[in-house]
């Protein structure tokens, strides 16, 4: 949904267009209500300047693998080959959207982090889908 306005004094947002399905939510925690599970939907921005997106046409299946490949935004320390310089994998990303970068049923997510202790790494309000 698109939001048309938003009172920060309020919390209430006027929409472009109607919800089209039912959506919950209330100030305080409902885990006391429901055995410890807080029921409340969680709104957040799914749009974004900067898209990441994976090709999903026939060009990235093959006939052992008939699903989209996607792709991955890879973050690493690694040394260099040449003369074993030490490189630190980084990467702050705020209100990004990552799409079709991983694959189905598998454990290739969209963010990999693959041995990245030396940089820092924070990804906030952001959709990976």
């Amino acid at each position: 949904m698109t939001v048309e306005s938003y009172d920060p004094l309020t919390g209430i947002i006027d929409l472009v267009e109607p919800l089209e399905r039912y959506h919950f939510g209330a100030r305080e925690s409902t885990e006391d209500q429901y055995s410890g599970i807080d029921m409340r939907g969680e709104v957040l921005l799914l749009s974004s300047n900067v898209n990441i997106t994976a090709n999903t046409d026939s060009s990235s299946q093959t006939v052992a693998h008939p699903e989209p490949y996607g792709c991955h935004v890879l973050v690493s320390d690694f040394f260099e080959p040449s003369d074993f310089t030490y490189r630190t994998g980084s990467i702050i990303a705020d209100n990004i959207a990552i799409n079709h970068c991983s694959q189905l049923d598998k454990s290739f997510a969209g963010i990999k982090f693959h041995y990245a202790v030396g940089g820092t790494n924070k990804v906030t309000n952001s959709a990976l889908s």
